[in-house]
């Protein structure tokens, strides 16, 4: 997922989409990817840093990742049925496959992260 703070893109997709969803707490910024993507629009990486990012007390993702866990398994649910059968079954194989293994991988790093206080996407 794009890290939010370094996304910029044109006036042309907000006057098409509107604004971020305002009813979603966690998942407002992830659900706005995926409807620019559903809508055709295209994302190009620059590797060039435009931000910097910094955990406090009163920063959203300061309690840990668990939080927004629910609220974007919602919205991917709600962007998964919209997906013709084909793309939905490709879209659910390349979780079983490719992003699941990856995260069990990666899994006793990411605690061992939280656990000594360094917390990451």
């Amino acid at each position: 997922m794009p890290n939010q703070p370094s996304v910029f893109w044109h006036r042309k997709v907000r006057d098409s989409l509107g604004h971020f969803r305002e009813d979603l707490t966690y998942g407002f910024d992830y659900e706005y990817w995926l409807r620019m993507l559903i809508n055709g629009f295209k994302f190009y990486n620059v590797h060039d840093a435009y931000s910097n990012y910094r955990f406090h007390d009163e920063s959203l993702s300061f309690p840990g990742w668990g939080q927004f866990y629910p609220e974007w398994k919602n919205v991917s649910a709600d962007y998964l049925k919209r997906l013709p059968a084909m793309k939905r079954l490709l879209a659910e194989l390349y979780w079983w496959f490719v992003l699941f293994p990856i995260s069990l991988v990666t899994l006793p790093h990411r605690g061992l992260s939280y656990l000594l206080g360094v917390k990451r996407g």
